[in-house]
C-alpha cells in the first residue's frame, strides 16, 4: 500500500529536511538533525529559540510575555492576567537601557516600578504606589534615604522616626 506520509529530502536522498506523518507529527530538520516537531500536546524544539518576543498563555488568563523589542536596549518579562495589549494584576522584570536600570514592578499595573537598581552606580530605589522613591540607597555615599532620594547623611529620614529595642513595647525613642 502507498504511504500518505510526505518527506522532503536533499537531492541525494541522504538527509531529511521535512517529514509529515498522516495523523501524526510534522518534523523539521536542519543539517540532518531534527529541530522542531509537532506533538499531540504542542511542539518540541531541540536547540535554542530566537525570537523578538513570546507570549505564553493558558485558558485561565494567566500570561507570560517576553518582549525584547521594546527599544534599542530594553527587554521585559511580564507575568500577568489579561491580554498582552492590556496586562493587569501581575509582575514585570525589565532592563531599562535608556536609564541603565534593572527594574521590578508589581500590582494592578504590571509596569509600575517598585524596585530599581542602577547598573552604573549601584543605587537602589524602592518606590511607593505613586512612583515616588520611598526608600533610596545611594551606593557611592553609602547613605540610606527614607522618604527622600537625596540622603545627606548615612541615614536620612523625612517624616517621623521611631527606634525601639527588640522585645520591648514601651521603651522607644520617637523623633
Amino acid at each position: 500500500g502507498a504511504s500518505s506520509n510526505i518527506a522532503l529530502m536533499n537531492a541525494a536522498f541522504s538527509e531529511n529536511k521535512l517529514l509529515a506523518t498522516t495523523d501524526g507529527a510534522l518534523k523539521l530538520y536542519y543539517d540532518g538533525n531534527q529541530k522542531l516537531a509537532t506533538t499531540s500536546t504542542g511542539i518540541d524544539v531541540t536547540g535554542s529559540v530566537s525570537a523578538d518576543g513570546a507570549v505564553i498563555a493558558n485558558s485561565s488568563g494567566a500570561t507570560l510575555n517576553i518582549n525584547t523589542a521594546l527599544g534599542s536596549n530594553d527587554s521585559k518579562i511580564l507575568l500577568h492576567e489579561g491580554t498582552t495589549a492590556s496586562p493587569s494584576n501581575g509582575a514585570s522584570i525589565r532592563y531599562d537601557g535608556a536609564n541603565n536600570q534593572f527594574k521590578i514592578g508589581v500590582g494592578s499595573s504590571v509596569d509600575t516600578t517598585r524596585l530599581a537598581i542602577d547598573r552604573n552606580t549601584g543605587d537602589i530605589s524602592f518606590f511607593d504606589g505613586s512612583g515616588n522613591a520611598a526608600v533610596y540607597f545611594d551606593a557611592s555615599a553609602a547613605a540610606l534615604g527614607i522618604g527622600t532620594s537625596s540622603p545627606s547623611v548615612a541615614m536620612h529620614a523625612v517624616g517621623k522616626v521611631r527606634a525601639q529595642k527588640s522585645g520591648q513595647t514601651t521603651a522607644y525613642v520617637q523623633l
